[in-house]
């Protein structure tokens, strides 16, 4: 039986009528579910009035009334003062990250997500889905205490610290989630989104076991799932590069990959080979990672969990729309495609995630968008700050 095509409109609204019957189900049974759940999940809904992607769910959020309903106000306030409604009543600032920064409302501030957009939530703020009490993927503002926030005229004012600034920056072609053209061909990119090379020699990472696990766990955020820390991610990883330097009739590894599979692994290394890691190619390292892991891995080993199996279909999801990161002090990561050299890596505190900044002329940052810089995680670096290695200091984003 050949497979049903669903139309795209039919796809969308059955999706919807999904999700209402879960956050109904999930409702009964006593769970609750908040706003910034809802405004991840209801990514597909047409609305006539856009103020209704906000409005329409509120009366099934159980914060509902965080927000008050005023079809007087433009657009634009709608969105931010509910976003600064959220952000005060969950003590986190999470949500400005949650979706991308493309086709965006014109004059809406860089920290308020344009929810009348179809747009899909970022891959790495996919924890917005889980209840916040219960789930932190990553804590990379420590126990800092949530900061008073204080917004006007459009400008949020938070605290944070500045942990580096961008130098070098891999291809921005997106990754797609299905496998690549047997022509192994890529989309046409504008120029600045080509690979940008680092000219630092420096490294955050102090031998190359070190440096080959900052380079392999950044390809999946450190996560074998959304919820589960990587714990071998290196060398399984390293394996799927590995194909990047083995013939498909030598391949030995069947078992747990079909050659095929491993397409946007070879298209990514194709577009990234040259990037330099502390002085050193993404391709010298897959040849210092072969003396490294090669003798430690048993293709015959007789359980292949389904966590490895899907490691290619998560390492596509992760970088879609995202370039690799190398900064000036040598951390490895990865950021937005609208990434520029020179922008700014901070920690903002109430952000479970780095952010990347672009300083304007009159002293207020735009926000970039949310980062994976490795390392920092996990709240790595807030002793630093409380040492005074890192200065606090006060942010205005426009």
């Amino acid at each position: 039986m050949s497979p049903v095509t669903i139309p795209d409109g039919v796809f969308k609204a059955m999706r919807r009528i999904s999700i209402i019957n879960n956050v109904r189900t999930s409702r009964a049974r006593g769970l609750k579910v908040r706003l910034t759940q809802l405004l991840c999940l209801d990514r597909l809904s047409f609305c006539s009035d856009p103020r209704d992607r906000i409005y329409a769910l509120l009366g099934l959020a159980e914060d509902q009334y965080t927000v008050n309903p005023d079809y007087t106000k433009p657009v634009q306030l709608v969105l931010q003062d509910a976003v600064e409604s959220l952000i005060k009543k969950e003590r986190s600032l999470n949500i400005i990250c949650m979706l991308p920064k493309s086709r965006r409302m014109y004059g809406l501030p860089s920290w308020v997500p344009d929810f009348t957009t179809s747009s899909h939530s970022r891959s790495l703020m996919s924890f917005l889905l889980d209840d916040p009490d219960k789930c932190h993927i990553f804590t990379a503002s420590g126990t800092m205490p949530f900061p008073k926030i204080q917004v006007k005229a459009g400008v949020i004012s938070t605290k944070g610290l500045i942990l580096d600034i961008v130098d070098g920056m891999g291809s921005a072609t997106p990754v797609t989630q299905s496998n690549a053209p047997k022509n192994r061909t890529l989309p046409f990119l504008p120029s600045h989104t080509s690979l940008q090379q680092s000219s630092t020699i420096k490294s955050r990472y102090h031998t190359n076991h070190h440096i080959l696990h900052a380079i392999w766990n950044t390809l999946v955020s450190s996560r074998e799932r959304c919820d589960t820390k990587a714990t071998s991610a290196s060398e399984t990883v390293y394996l799927m590069f590995k194909s990047v330097a083995t013939p498909k009739e030598k391949w030995s590894l069947e078992d747990i990959w079909d050659w095929d599979k491993l397409d946007n692994a070879r298209l990514f290394y194709d577009r990234n080979a040259m990037l330099r890691f502390a002085g050193r190619s993404f391709s010298d390292w897959i040849n210092i990672a072969i003396d490294v892991f090669e003798s430690k891995f048993d293709p015959l080993v007789d359980v292949i969990t389904n966590e490895i199996r899907d490691l290619p279909i998560q390492i596509s999801s992760t970088l879609r729309n995202q370039r690799l990161l190398v900064t000036e002090s040598g951390y490895i990561g990865y950021v937005p495609n609208e990434t520029r050299r020179g922008d700014t890596i901070c920690i903002l505190y109430g952000m479970d995630v780095p952010v990347v900044l672009r300083q304007n002329q009159d002293g207020t940052f735009e926000l970039i968008g949310p980062c994976y810089v490795h390392g920092v995680m996990e709240g790595e670096l807030m002793d630093d700050m409380q040492n005074g290695v890192f200065e606090e200091r006060i942010f205005n984003i426009a």
